[in-house]
């Protein structure tokens, strides 16, 4: 078919204790990495980064309510270009099967329904949208467009400068995310495979174009659209014991060259507690090496910040035996560059009934992962994000760039 398919696997063992597999990479080009253009309509297409300059950050009010000190703070660094919106599909808006999918499934986790951006070689933006098995997050776009302040009205409605952006539906179940992107190469997990290649029985989706689909096929339908070679999709498998098979979690693209992946080191090792723990520290950090090496073997840079081993807490659905892994990584740092600043907005915890020597050595990461966004020219604001991280996400899981 003349196109060339790049799948880079990571066999991790189960959380039971065995061994973690060795990493089979299949490809048939290797990839070069653009250095960062000079100027933006002389890059080539491809999906939008983080790290490029935005229009306006929208996030949902259950923010607000949640992480208020977070709030302010985008409020103090963003002013107008800060959006907060109400959309209550099952309340306010019109919902779709209310029944099945509360309006707390879709809200506060912006990053997985906010649409995705390609800037074209022209510098015109193109809009995508993309599907859910929540048809309250497949109509979002619907739902908000119309409203004459919202940031994506904005984008596709034209005027004398601007044309409107393009428009297009990438007919797959995903989520935001499970997207990284350096502008050029798009990482996700193998969680778009496994919710693709089974169709489910939402009757939403086939009239927008989704059916099963090969892995090929998969990678194929994401290249076009986001206007890459098929190559330059690159398919990770999940962050083991982590609940949303999300990429943003481990890997994080600091600029076009650069991907970020965090290390569990011996000392971080050393602090987990209990067997359960101490056995999902070694396979965490196995994975995330593994991880790091293959994408050295495919010609990216890759830079390692350390992190501490998954802990173990209490689930926030209130089940007195559910028990999640909390993984305090610096890859979901919320990057925020307009014509006047850079910030990244840096995750910081505070995790119950451990030692002293545990706190020190985290606070002693977190100065490393500020020394390093500074580094690279960007001003750093270190948060707490415990309130969102029991709930399973951090600061880019809640909001939502729109670029500029």
């Amino acid at each position: 078919m003349g196109r060339r398919i790049l799948l880079a696997w990571l066999t991790v063992a189960a959380l039971a204790g065995t061994a973690l597999a060795d990493a089979n990479v299949r490809r048939t080009a290797p990839i070069a990495v653009p250095p960062a253009p000079a100027q933006t309509h002389l890059r080539p297409a491809g999906p939008v980064a983080d790290f490029e300059p935005i229009a306006a950050l929208v996030a949902h009010a259950l923010v607000v309510e949640l992480d208020p000190a977070f709030d302010r703070l985008l409020r103090e660094l963003l002013g107008s270009r800060y959006y907060v919106e109400t959309v209550d599909p099952c309340g306010t808006d019109a919902g779709r099967d209310c029944e099945h999918w509360p309006a707390d499934r879709m809200t506060l986790w912006a990053r997985d329904y906010v649409p995705a951006f390609v800037r074209r070689a022209d510098g015109r933006l193109k809009v995508v949208r993309y599907l859910s098995q929540n048809p309250n997050r497949t109509f979002y776009l619907q739902t908000v467009a119309p409203r004459q302040r919202h940031p994506l009205q904005h984008s596709l409605t034209p005027n004398a400068t601007r044309p409107a952006a393009l428009l297009e539906t990438l007919p797959l179940i995903h989520e935001n995310g499970n997207l990284v992107t350096n502008g050029t190469s798009l990482f996700l997990t193998a969680r778009v495979l496994q919710e693709n290649t089974i169709p489910p029985p939402d009757p939403h989706l086939p009239s927008l174009g989704f059916k099963r689909r090969s892995p090929d096929e998969i990678v194929a339908t994401l290249a076009r659209v986001f206007e890459r070679p098929a190559s330059d999709v690159i398919i990770l498998p999940t962050l083991p014991g982590e609940r949303t098979g999300h990429i943003d979690l481990f890997l994080m693209a600091v600029d076009r060259r650069t991907l970020l992946v965090p290390a569990v080191p011996p000392e971080a090792l050393g602090h987990a507690v209990g067997p359960r723990e101490q056995q999902l520290g070694i396979t965490t950090a196995l994975f995330l090496d593994r991880t790091a090496e293959s994408l050295k073997a495919l010609g990216f840079e890759v830079a390692r910040l350390p992190m501490v081993a998954p802990v173990l807490t209490a689930s926030i659905d209130g089940v007195e035996s559910h028990i999640d892994p909390l993984h305090i990584s610096p890859t979901n740092t919320l990057l925020l560059r307009t014509d006047q600043r850079a910030v990244a907005v840096l995750p910081s915890f505070a995790v119950a009934g451990r030692t002293a020597a545990f706190v020190a050595m985290q606070k002693r990461f977190e100065k490393q992962w500020a020394e390093f966004f500074r580094a690279r020219g960007w001003e750093t604001r270190l948060l707490d994000a415990t309130p969102l991280a029991r709930r399973g996400g951090l600061f880019r899981c809640v909001t939502a760039p729109i670029p500029k």
